[in-house]
């Protein structure tokens, strides 16, 4: 019984030991507010496109100037200023220009969704994209509801696509090499691709 009391008493003194040298940590209270991270790879679209001014000064010439503001995810293929030189429009032309048109112009080269150079190289073939562009009187058929009648056929506007391709360095679209895949950014919202060449406006 002796023995026992000794270990016990032993044991108690050990515990009261341990916890009276317990040592917290001394944090000090926060102060100021806290600071967001930025990814400097990943910037907001309007400063990647400073790097293609003509294009940056096409959007805002038209009416989709909030693609530079905007948090939608979205893949921009930007025309070099030697491309859209090439191709007629240089800063007097996009300054006469009128807003719509620079909306076509604009909107054929914005895909929906993010569309990252690893993801173009992953994939086989020609991966399909669909743009902002929409044809005017023109719709397809998105699902059907298992009955001909005409009601219960749903209709969506046709927008039209883009066929974009990555290749080693390159960027394809549309079957054509088109840009440098080494000068695509990821943006803070979506991808940017620098094209060297203009897409064809559509013939309504």
């Amino acid at each position: 019984m002796k023995t026992y009391i000794q270990y016990w008493f032993t044991a108690l003194m050990l515990l009261a030991l341990i916890t009276g040298c317990k040592k917290d940590e001394y944090i000090p209270p926060p102060e100021g507010e806290k600071i967001p991270y930025e990814d400097p790879s990943h910037q907001p679209v309007a400063e990647i496109l400073t790097n293609t001014p003509l294009f940056r000064k096409l959007i805002e010439q038209s009416n989709m100037d909030s693609l530079l503001t905007t948090k939608i995810p979205l893949t921009i293929l930007a025309p070099s200023d030697a491309a859209m030189q090439a191709a007629g429009y240089t800063e007097t032309a996009i300054a006469d220009m009128a807003a719509l048109d620079a909306d076509t112009i604009v909107a054929l080269h914005v895909v929906r969704n993010t569309i990252t150079k690893d993801e173009l190289l992953r994939v086989t073939g020609n991966l399909e994209t669909v743009s902002l562009l929409k044809k005017k009187g023109l719709y397809v058929r998105s699902y059907y509801y298992g009955s001909d009648q005409p009601n219960n056929i749903s209709r969506d506007a046709f927008w039209y696509r883009q066929m974009l391709k990555g290749l080693g360095d390159k960027l394809w679209v549309n079957g054509v090499p088109s840009g440098d895949l080494n000068k695509a950014k990821p943006a803070e919202y979506g991808y940017v691709y620098v094209l060297d060449k203009v897409q064809a406006r559509p013939v309504d």
